[in-house]
C-alpha cells in the first residue's frame, strides 16, 4: 500500500563506508540525460519544459529535493538541474547510504511495520528497491536487494508502508551523497 500519512523530521542520512567490497556494491548505471527526460515526460503535464509545484506533487521524491535541485531559484525543476543532480551521483564517490527511517503512531514507536524504498519510475531501472521492519524502537534499517549490508542506493524513491495510515500522502525520498535525511512515518497523518 502507498504510504498514507507522513511527518518528515529533520533528516540524518551517515555515508556507509568501509562495508563490505565494492563487489558487493550493485552497480548503478545512472545516464543523467535519460533520467531527465524521463522524469519530464512523467511529470510535466503543461509541457512548459520545468516541473513547478503542482507537478511534483505526483513525484514526492523531487519534490523533497527541490531546495537542493533548484539551481536557479525558480521555485521548478527543469531537464537540465535534473541530469545536474543525477550526473552529481557519478561524481560524488558515494555509491550507497545509509537511509534511517522511523515509524510513529500516536508519538510511540510502532514494531513491525515493513518500510519499501521503491525507485522512482523516471530512474530507469539504475537503483533496486530497499526495505526492512520496524524493530520495537519503531527503527527501520533498510536492506538493498542483493546487498548483505544495510543501505540504500543513491537516488530517487518513493515510499510504501505495510500498515494504513490516517490520510494518502504519498511520501518521497531522495538519497544523495550531500544530503542528510532521517524519515519518520507518523501513521495517524
Amino acid at each position: 500500500m502507498r504510504l498514507c500519512g507522513v511527518a518528515m523530521a529533520g533528516l540524518t542520512i551517515f555515508a556507509f563506508a568501509g562495508c563490505g567490497s565494492s563487489a558487493t556494491l550493485p552497480t548503478a548505471s545512472y545516464s543523467p540525460g535519460n533520467v531527465a527526460a524521463e522524469a519530464m515526460t512523467m511529470y510535466d503535464a503543461n509541457k512548459d519544459g520545468k516541473l513547478d509545484a503542482a507537478e511534483l506533487k505526483k513525484c514526492p521524491g523531487l519534490a523533497g529535493s527541490l531546495a537542493e535541485i533548484d539551481t536557479n531559484n525558480d521555485k521548478a525543476i527543469d531537464a537540465g538541474e535534473i541530469a545536474a543532480r543525477i550526473a552529481s551521483y557519478t561524481t560524488s564517490g558515494t555509491k550507497f547510504r545509509d537511509a534511517p527511517t522511523r515509524v510513529v503512531r500516536r508519538g510511540n514507536p510502532v514494531a513491525g511495520v515493513t518500510v519499501t524504498l521503491e525507485p522512482e519510475k523516471f530512474m530507469l531501472g539504475a537503483i533496486k528497491p530497499a526495505s526492512g521492519v520496524s524493530n520495537e524502537s519503531g527503527e527501520v534499517t533498510m536492506q538493498t536487494e542483493g546487498v548483505s549490508f544495510p543501505g540504500a542506493q543513491i537516488g530517487f524513491y518513493q515510499i510504501t508502508v505495510s500498515q494504513k495510515t490516517a490520510s494518502g500522502k504519498v511520501l518521497g525520498v531522495e538519497v544523495a551523497p550531500s544530503n542528510r535525511v532521517n524519515v519518520v512515518i507518523d501513521l495517524d497523518k
